[in-house]
């Protein structure tokens, strides 16, 4: 019987070829668009389906484009393995096919069986179905800066977006489509940059494929600014071999470049230093460097450039000590501050000791670690012996001198002050010396009962104080209340305030007598004298001042009879208290001949 069969498929088949043969021999050579059936080919695809989008509900076609098919077949797979024929479809077994996308079909996979003219079969590419997304912003625009008349680009990046609208707003509110900018609808958009664009504002409006829109980031249009140094580099120490950093911080600055000089006028960069083009460079210290000055150069984003201040790398140094700390007094539970002043110091550490030789680190003290330290005065610290250890830059120590805290003391009178004299209109003097003393207050009192501060004398609140005599205060009498480094106060002895007097003589010299080598005596007796000096005469009117004379200065004087002073005359000059001068009346020397008063023997 298959035998029979494959009999009668070979007549047919045979047949079917005569047939052609006469035609071909009747008609002539067949145009190259007829082929023999031997050489019926398989279908060819030329354009495959491709992945579809849409919304819910939404009609989608898948298409194919083929050469020699003569049946299609679509099918779908939900596992992208198993593909069924989709046979309930519109067109399923056509080149296109329209199906409604449900939320079952949302990446689903679909080909399709292509049978060619020789009854073999193709697939297609396998696609997918989607579901149409909103946009979604995966890099956003930014901030763009350039000169005036430079060409700025914004750019956004996004997945399913379909379209795009570039908006500008110049109050920051309102915003207006962009339509006659280059790429005002495109994901990039270029603009000019001019004076009324600087400031702008920027944004984009985008539509993805659900028909959605979202909006970008504002961002802003910039003009191109000059470098501005915000923190300047500062002055730099080290050991040698140390590794030092320069640093400069800025603002719209878009170059670096550090320079150096050994003679501070002329500048090279330092392009072997690490960093020598940022903000921040390193380098070793050498003893060559010891002393070099440097600057940065900075260029704007304007391409203007600006440099900085010119700083020094220096060597570390000893620790220097400017002041001292000194002695403290204060009452007990008062606290009190030792203090020091250095250059080039790095660390302190004050320590403290009992017995003058060991010394010890006070840690639990204020500031026991700073130039200044603060402690609380106890009955125990009295006396107590402090110095301060200080470290230089260059790691090596230094001691302070020692000091002491003391107790603060009552004020103490060392000397009183004295009554006072003088002329009308002279300025006078009242003064007291003290220890312990830390304030002074005059005062003054008409009766000798009641006292007032003399705020308006200069001097009322020192030792010392000065004051014009004038008739009202002639007989005036004065203390001074002083208060003592522990707040008590002293009062000094209360003086009195006198006007000098004129000199008043109450007895005069007289002549005087005596033998030859006798000790004779001149005297006066005046009040209101501050001072003496006798004179003598040869002659009665050419006078001088005898200054070998013992006594010649005070109010008595004493001298030897010789024969050359017999006869000899003799006045004392009075100076008095008012500064006028008296002179005594002149009186002589004369000699007794005792042999002449000898009484004769009888």
């Amino acid at each position: 019987m298959i035998e029979i069969n494959e009999g009668i498929k070979n007549m047919r088949y045979n047949k079917l070829r005569v047939v052609v043969i006469l035609c071909v021999c009747c008609i002539g050579l067949l145009s190259s668009s007829y082929v023999l059936a031997d050489n019926l080919s398989n279908a060819q695809i030329l354009i495959q389906p491709q992945d579809v989008r849409g919304k819910l509900g939404e009609k989608l076609t898948l298409s194919v484009k083929t050469e020699g098919a003569i049946a299609y077949q679509w099918q779908y797979s939900t596992d992208g393995k198993n593909y069924n024929a989709w046979s309930w479809v519109e067109g399923y077994d056509q080149a296109s096919m329209k199906f409604e996308l449900t939320e079952g079909r949302v990446g689903m996979k679909f080909r399709c069986k292509i049978t060619g003219e020789n009854g073999n079969t193709v697939y297609t590419n396998t696609v997918t179905a989607c579901k149409k997304q909103t946009a979604r912003i995966t890099t956003q625009p930014q901030d763009v800066k350039g000169k005036l008349g430079e060409q700025l680009t914004l750019s956004v990046k996004t997945e399913d977006a379909i379209a795009y609208q570039w908006q500008y707003s110049t109050d920051g509110k309102n915003y207006n489509a962009w339509s006659w900018v280059e790429g005002y609808d495109q994901a990039s958009m270029k603009f000019e940059l001019t004076k009324g664009r600087v400031g702008m504002k920027f944004r984009c409006k985008i539509t993805g494929e659900d028909g959605n829109t979202v909006y970008t980031n504002i961002v802003t249009a910039y003009k191109k600014q000059a470098a501005r140094i915000i923190t300047q580099p500062q002055d730099v120490k080290g050991k040698l071999g140390e590794q030092l950093m320069l640093s400069v911080k800025t603002e719209d600055a878009i170059a670096y470049q550090w320079q150096y000089s050994t003679d501070g006028k002329n500048y090279n960069a330092w392009s072997w230093a690490e960093g020598y083009d940022q903000a921040s460079m390193k380098f070793e210290l050498t003893k060559g460097r010891v002393g070099m000055k440097f600057r940065c150069k900075i260029t704007g984003e304007d391409g203007n450039t600006v440099y900085t201040n010119i700083v020094t790398a220096y060597k570390k140094q000893a620790a220097r000590i400017i002041t001292q700390p000194q002695d403290v007094k204060g009452k007990l539970g008062e606290q009190l501050m030792l203090s020091v002043k250095t250059e080039d110091a790095i660390a302190y550490q004050w320590q403290y000791s009992t017995d003058g030789k060991n010394y010890n680190a006070w840690s639990w003290a204020e500031g026991y670690d700073q130039a200044s330290m603060k402690f609380e005065l106890t009955e125990g610290r009295v006396g107590m012996k402090f110095r301060c250890k200080i470290t230089g830059e260059d790691g090596n120590t230094v001691y302070t001198n020692i000091v002491t805290a003391y107790k603060k003391q009552a004020a103490r009178i060392i000397t009183q002050p004295q009554d006072v004299k003088g002329k009308l209109g002279e300025q006078l003097t009242l003064g007291v010396k003290t220890e312990g003393a830390i304030a002074y207050q005059w005062q003054y009192s008409t009766d000798g009962k009641n006292f007032y501060a003399w705020s308006w004398a200069a001097g009322y609140d020192k030792a010392r104080m000065q004051f014009e005599l004038t008739e009202g205060r002639i007989g005036m009498k004065f203390r001074c209340k002083i208060t003592g480094e522990d707040g008590n106060t002293v009062y000094t002895n209360v003086v009195t305030a006198e006007k000098k007097n004129e000199i008043i003589i109450k007895n005069q010299p007289q002549d005087v007598k005596g033998g030859i080598g006798e000790k004779l005596t001149l005297d006066v007796q005046a009040d209101g004298v501050t001072s003496y000096q006798w004179q003598y005469s040869t002659d009665g009117k050419n006078f001088y001042a005898w200054s070998w004379v013992a006594g010649y200065d005070k109010a008595r004087m004493q001298f030897e009879l010789t024969e050359g002073r017999v006869g000899m005359k003799f006045r004392c000059k009075l100076t008095g208290e008012d500064g006028k001068i008296i002179y005594t009346k002149t009186v002589s020397a004369l000699h007794i001949n005792y042999e002449e008063w000898e009484t004769p023997i009888l």
